[in-house]
């Protein structure tokens, strides 16, 4: 894995992330400032919004949304929330895709341009849309306007594909509104994912792929904060995950995890054969062990910080070093 390829890849992502949500936000009637330049009008079933009728009554409530959030927090906090919702759901996507846990959505086939699911809109196949946007994506494509048809495409997929909603909660709010409007251009997010040297199918395989992508994403802003530290400016409750959130190294995790989960398992069955599999486990000679587990049914293990679920990856495949684990249930909470 080439962490300075990466670091480029999501940083240039980031970039282009915040031109094209700066873009929806001005088409959506707000400048940098925050002020309002044009505002929806409610009209029964919906808004009127630049002269096209909008008869999606959600439309009205995403819009106030974004106000509030606007006047609570600041322009710039909008944009950084919604281009890192649209990175994390794309880079997401991506990596099921390359590991056969999806089918092709986002990436193209070789040689093509358009994302699959687009291509597969053109032939009726849109299931996971409502009907009226199923009427919506046609109309688009028969206007030529693959932008907004994948657009709409690519909300509705994400709205319900139960997965991405688990891990990162749903996307019914504004953050729906600020999507690119750069997604399928020359030098656009898509085309950026899809052929970008970056990221290799080995690196696609690496459970640690999604928390060096997020690191080196939140990069330049953790950067932003630290240099307002320095001129004695107070980090705001927006600023913390920038300045304190770090991925942490695999070998520092196996460290961690085999000199807690491993040693107490070890402490009940001594002669256990994963002692063998446990490269940085320490060994303490004048330490007696405590013997805190009976039975491997009472092997817990708590992450209090989860970001990409890293360390419980790891503590994962170390339970399932212990020999006849596989005849007892188990189960991982994500709290």
């Amino acid at each position: 894995m080439n962490t300075a390829q990466l670091k480029s890849f999501a940083q240039e992502a980031r970039d282009i992330l915040l031109k094209g949500v700066q873009n929806s936000l001005l088409f959506w009637g707000f400048d940098q400032k925050g002020s309002i330049l044009e505002k929806p009008e409610e009209i029964s079933g919906g808004c009127i919004f630049r002269g096209e009728v909008y008869d999606d009554p959600g439309i009205l409530r995403k819009w106030h949304h974004l106000h509030r959030n606007i006047q609570k927090h600041s322009v710039k906090d909008a944009l950084e929330q919604a281009a890192y919702t649209w990175f994390n759901r794309l880079i997401a996507l991506s990596i099921l895709e390359h590991n056969q846990l999806e089918s092709p959505a986002i990436v193209a086939e070789p040689e093509k341009t358009d994302p699959p699911i687009l291509v597969n809109a053109k032939r009726g196949e849109m299931g996971f849309l409502l009907p009226l946007e199923q009427e919506k994506v046609r109309s688009y494509t028969l206007d030529h306007n693959d932008e907004k048809a994948f657009g709409t495409l690519l909300v509705g997929f994400c709205r319900t594909h139960s997965l991405l909603n688990r891990i990162f909660g749903g996307i019914d709010d504004f953050t729906e509104l600020l999507l690119p409007g750069n997604l399928l251009s020359s030098g656009g997010i898509i085309q950026h994912i899809n052929c970008s040297k970056a990221i290799t199918d080995d690196d696609y395989k690496e459970v640690e792929l999604i928390g060096w992508l997020y690191q080196f994403y939140i990069s330049e802003k953790k950067d932003e904060v630290f240099a307002g530290f320095k001129q004695n400016k107070k980090a705001r409750p927006e600023d913390i995950p920038a300045a304190t959130q770090f991925f942490t190294p695999r070998w520092i995790v196996k460290y961690m995890v085999e000199n807690t989960l491993g040693k107490i398992w070890l402490d009940h069955s001594p002669d256990s054969s994963i002692r063998k599999k446990m490269k940085y486990f320490v060994e303490n000679e004048k330490e007696k062990g405590s013997d805190l587990v009976k039975s491997v049914t009472e092997l817990k293990l708590l992450d209090p910080a989860v970001g990409s679920g890293h360390i419980l990856v790891m503590g994962f495949d170390l339970l399932m070093l212990i020999p006849n684990l596989e005849k007892y249930t188990y189960h991982i909470t994500r709290i």
